[in-house]
């Protein structure tokens, strides 16, 4: 029988030795891109609470169709496949209703109580059921569609309690029988009558730095706000910041209306200098004539950069639907924009709007950064090889060991993922990863380098033409 050897180990005795491979490796984690996140305000839907959506169809079933909800809708538009919002504020309240009963003194027999707090008004009816004789419906109106429907035993004295039991499950109320109710037990047969609205919840700074960490254990690839309120900007910044020393690889997008002046535009985006930060400063009219400015534009802008591929860059990439800037800006003006790191649009020779630049908020780069941060696409390689390194060893932590063959299984697993992102086109011929030499592996430690050259867009071309003028024939 064999025995089993390490490598570069050497056996004293004759006789046959062996060991294995996993030469398939471990399964290398892909790129993990679409998911952006957001913080919004609505009049209906759960409060400080994370809703994760993967169709724009589903954002009025959870939050309606008001407040800054357009927000949502932007984020899907610019073209994220997984939408992490929360609902900010406090201290709203929900909207009721009580049925009575049908006797000649109607008793109030039942309340209900819608289970979000809010303002949206909806209606509701009570009837005998249009399709079976033997039941009766409560129905739950949003302006004129049924969006619930409660079917119930049509009874002389039990209705109270049928309708209770069969509303047991519903999505958007809570029903309670009164505690002091005693009457027929037959419910009054009620036309389309409004609810008792509600109110929205409060919302100040801190309701955003508590929606801020509700978020901190999902993963996105990009965050944005509601608002244009650079305080609030300043919060989210820090927040991501802060995620990021924990490993979690995400850019914030904000950015204001171009009812602010420029030049303060300009100051407010090369105040962040940080890669992780993106400031879109220009905004749009759509051909109804619709204007998308300050945290819609951003919104759109947050939804591209989640989606985009990195190996894929998004300056030049036209704006779905955008017809005219609104605001036209001159060459020295783009020139400032790109200095103080602040993204604006442009206008292709097709009369297209597109993105002119897609770079971050690095103006000046300093410490162990260099240059490639201030490019989203670099931004986001660099993101994804971290993550997809850490994603593809995580496993590995305290199941193998602190030797050769264990630090060699780590190195062939990232070796893997840089191998595979060279083909992709996101990283340059040439990546590897090594043992670290300054820092030799003992104990439970092992230290390692991965260098690798993340690849740029081609985004500059210089022609230089050079004619000749001849007599000769």
């Amino acid at each position: 029988m064999g025995i089993f050897f390490t490598v570069g180990e050497t056996k004293k005795r004759p006789g046959i030795y062996q060991r294995y491979e996993n030469i398939g490796g471990t399964a290398a984690a892909g790129a993990s891109n679409g998911i952006a996140a957001a913080v919004i305000k609505a009049n209906w839907g759960p409060c400080n609470t994370v809703v994760t959506m993967s169709s724009d169809s589903e954002i009025s079933k959870y939050f309606g169709t008001s407040g800054t909800t357009q927000v949502l809708h932007e984020l899907f538009t610019g073209g994220a496949t997984t939408v992490r919002a929360v609902r900010a504020g406090s201290d709203g309240t929900s909207g009721s209703i009580t049925l009575k009963d049908s006797g000649s003194t109607p008793a109030n027999a039942i309340t209900i109580t819608l289970k979000s707090p809010g303002s949206r008004q909806f209606r509701y009816t009570l009837r005998d059921s249009l399709s079976d004789t033997t039941k009766r419906e409560f129905v739950l109106y949003d302006g004129t569609t049924a969006i619930e429907k409660i079917m119930f035993t049509l009874s002389a004295d039990g209705e109270v309690d049928a309708l209770i039991m069969a509303a047991s499950s519903s999505t958007f109320m809570a029903f309670a029988k009164v505690s002091s109710y005693v009457g027929t037990g037959k419910l009054a047969s009620i036309g389309q009558t409004d609810f008792t609205a509600g109110t929205d919840p409060t919302v100040t700074n801190e309701s955003y730095a508590n929606a801020f960490s509700l978020l901190e254990s999902y993963r996105f690839n990009t965050i944005c706000v509601d608002t244009n309120d650079i305080s609030v900007h300043a919060m989210l910044q820090g927040f991501v910041d802060r995620i990021y020393e924990d490993g979690k690889m995400c850019l914030a997008v904000v950015g204001e209306p171009a009812g602010v002046d420029y030049a303060t535009r300009l100051s407010h985006s090369v105040a962040y200098n940080d890669y992780r930060t993106i400031y879109f400063g220009s905004g749009w009219t759509d051909s109804s004539g619709n204007t998308y400015d300050g945290f819609l534009a951003v919104a759109r802008i947050s939804g591209m950069v989640a989606a985009i591929a990195s190996n894929s860059s998004l300056s030049h990439k036209v704006i779905t639907g955008a017809v005219s800037p609104i605001e036209m800006l001159t060459n020295t003006q783009f020139d400032d924009a790109v200095d103080h790191g602040m993204m604006v649009l442009s206008i292709n020779t097709s009369g297209q709007l597109w993105i002119d630049y897609a770079i971050t908020t690095l103006a000046t780069p300093s410490g162990e950064d260099d240059a490639g941060w201030k490019k989203i696409r670099r931004v986001k390689t660099r993101f994804e090889l971290m993550q997809r390194s850490s994603d593809t060893t995580e496993n590995m932590v305290g199941n193998i060991n602190n030797d050769t063959d264990g630090r060699t299984a780590v190195k062939q697993a990232v070796q893997g993922i840089l191998n595979t992102m060279v083909s992709e086109g996101k990283l340059l011929p040439g990546a590897t990863i090594s043992d670290d030499t300054s820092n030799v592996a003992s104990g439970d430690s092992a230290w390692f380098v991965i260098t690798a050259d993340d690849i740029d867009s081609l985004e500059k071309m210089y022609f230089t033409f050079q004619f000749r003028f001849s007599s000769a024939s």
